[in-house]
């Protein structure tokens, strides 16, 4: 193989290039066909993009890879995406796209240091003018996530990757595209995309960045329907930039409205004009006093007062209900009263059991909490304090981060920082001085923590969250639990019926998306072939399969020989007392036991002792 690339009309010449060194597989992998290596040529350190061989260098493959590269062509020069060199057939890698070297963090994990707002602004606009470049060139890039926007050490600044599902036909097939987690509705679907698909993964990545200050602008830009959706870059930003105003003068507006509310009610108040407000006839009392009734109702002028829960007794005055409001306006007056004293034990009832509220003490710069009614529950003694989720709330004393529960009562006061996530989450991360692992915190009821050395959360997909332990990857609900311990040798790749080979220190198997092992994990053998079929034994010339719906639908050891015919979705099998028989995928016979069976070109050439029969097998 050439041991040479050259650049076509752009990147840079390859002189200085020709010689490759210490190659160095990354744990990152391109858009499923594609993997990505660092070598080193001359003082330069350089990505290069290869074709992933574990799934076959097959040639829908290669033109996929030549396909990307063909589009970096077209987006050559931007700063915010990554910057193409050249194509090179490399006798180490095969065919690959030899790219810049990135010095960064993928935007999950700079999320964890917790940049400041005006940092993640930049970054926010930074991305917006990779994607909107890109969309001006009439390319989609259909894979938009976190784990696909790289955070420069130097610099902090945004560098799009991995174009492998970009596209420039929007009538090309979706049905490998995209990451599920973050994709459109259309693009799950497997029908054509165009910049919109762009701008609802869009709205993840707003969200990811700030959760809870763009909701408007997040909402339309995940629209069902992509014409309800932002049109394009540009309409996204007007979004944003209108919200930020929103924001300023409501900022203002609570300083100011205070003052004008002091203003006006400290003036002296006319207590006789403020009594002829309702007059006896408005007001006609009630015959019998309704015994522990809490409310007083009245009529002002087409409102309605509902008084706040109150004691003791009083009576409950008949009047006249406006249709819009939310009080019925079909009940007698002792149904009324009934109804608000019902309406009053709800509200009690919900605040006895709502969850505290943090306050600061201004005398001690302490956090406390208190109930729905103002009363102290929790004293004040903690430095730092948020609010209550899933029951716990995260609480720092003396120095040390911890869960609090509503009665008070502490737990695992050991942690330097303890990390709230979004609302899928229902689990903790919490981190200690001195090491550099995380502990994954879950409710069980009690918290109780696992230790890990990475959580991964910009590749949660399907509810599945990858974790590591001493190289190895196990997998954790979205509510904390261990669904499989790290035993796989490397983070597992679905396919699109959720299932998945798995590697262990014993061997491979087959596993879906809620971790359920389909085979053992102990087969030497194991591989997907075209119709996502999964292949696996002890051979790979006797070996058995599981089918699209996770079915062992022929067991290993089963034939003598196994041999998997490429396109037809069948199998030339060898039985066990030496006769030849072809099954399908899922085991039915197509071919019976016949003495040989030869298969050329989608043919198979039958031989039971007379003439040869010849049956069409692509027809079947």
């Amino acid at each position: 193989m050439d041991d040479s690339y050259t650049s076509g009309s752009f990147g840079e010449m390859s002189d200085g290039f020709s010689k490759f060194h210490d190659y160095k597989q990354l744990p990152y992998r391109g858009a499923g066909y594609s993997i990505l290596f660092t070598v080193i040529s001359g003082e330069r350190k350089l990505f290069l993009k290869a074709l992933n061989r574990e799934q076959g260098t097959s040639a829908e493959n290669l033109a996929r890879l030549q396909r990307e590269y063909k589009i970096f062509e077209q987006l050559y020069g931007n700063e915010h995406i990554v910057r193409c060199i050249g194509w090179r057939e490399d006798a180490e890698v095969g065919p690959c796209i030899v790219m810049e070297y990135v010095d960064g963090e993928t935007l999950a994990d700079y999320l964890k240091t917790h940049p400041s707002n005006k940092e993640k602004k930049r970054i926010l606009n930074e991305l917006l003018d990779a994607v909107g470049f890109i969309h001006k060139h009439q390319i989609v890039h259909n894979d938009l996530k976190p784990g696909n926007i790289l955070i420069t050490h130097n610099g902090h600044n945004v560098k799009l990757i991995d174009f492998g599902y970009a596209d420039c036909d929007p009538n090309i097939n979706k049905a490998t595209g995209g990451t599920k987690a973050f994709a459109s509705p259309e693009l799950v679907r497997q029908e054509t995309t165009d910049v919109t698909s762009d701008i609802y993964s869009l709205g993840f990545i707003i969200k990811a960045l700030f959760p809870h200050r763009y909701g408007g602008v997040v909402r339309k830009c995940q629209r069902k329907k992509a014409s309800k959706r932002h049109k394009n870059i540009n309409e996204v930003r007007k979004a944003l930039r209108f919200r930020d105003f929103l924001s300023r003068w409501v900022s203002l507006l609570v300083f100011v409205v205070p003052l004008l509310v002091w203003f006006l009610t400290s003036k002296p108040i006319n207590e006789k004009a403020d009594k002829q407000l309702v007059t006896d006839d408005e007001i006609q009392p009630q015959s019998e006093i309704v015994t522990d009734t809490v409310f007083i109702v009245e009529e002002r002028h087409d409102t309605i007062k509902v008084g706040i829960p109150i004691k003791p007794k009083l009576d409950v005055v008949h009047v006249q209900i406006p249709v819009n409001s939310d009080v019925p306006t079909d009940l007698d007056q002792d149904s009324l009263a009934q109804s608000y004293l019902e309406q009053y034990q709800r509200a009690e009832l919900e605040s006895k059991t709502a969850s505290p509220l943090f306050f600061l003490d201004e005398t001690s710069g302490l956090y406390g909490y208190v109930d729905r009614n103002g009363k102290e529950v929790i004293p004040a003694i903690y430095q730092d304090a948020k609010a209550f989720k899933d029951g716990y709330a995260v609480c720092c004393f003396d120095g040390k981060y911890g869960l609090v529960a509503p009665d008070g009562c502490q737990y695992l006061f050991n942690y330097r920082e303890i990390l709230t996530l979004g609302k899928e989450y229902h689990f903790y991360i919490g981190r200690k001085r001195g090491r550099s692992r995380d502990y994954v915190i879950s409710l069980n009821p009690l918290p109780i923590e696992a230790e890990y050395d990475d959580v991964e959360l910009a590749f949660s997909e399907m509810g599945i969250i990858p974790v590591t332990r001493l190289g190895r990857y196990g997998y954790i609900g979205i509510d904390g639990k261990e669904l499989e311990k790290p035993i796989f040798k490397r983070r597992l790749t679905f396919n699109k019926n959720d299932l998945a080979i798995a590697e262990t220190d014993e061997g491979k198997g087959i596993v879906n998306v809620c971790m359920k092992h389909i085979t053992s994990l102990n087969y030497p053998f194991a591989k997907i072939v075209d119709g996502g079929v999964f292949l696996f034994g002890p051979f790979e010339n006797s070996f058995g399969v599981v089918t699209l719906d996770g079915k062992v639908s022929v067991e290993p050891g089963t034939y003598a020989q196994t041999t998997y015919l490429e396109g037809l979705s069948m199998i030339l099998a060898k039985t066990q007392d030496g006769f030849y028989t072809i099954i399908d995928i899922n085991g039915r016979v197509i071919v019976p036991k016949s003495e040989s069976i030869i298969v050329s070109e989608g043919v198979a050439i039958i031989k039971n002792g007379g003439e040869p029969q010849f049956l069409n097998l692509s027809t079947l």
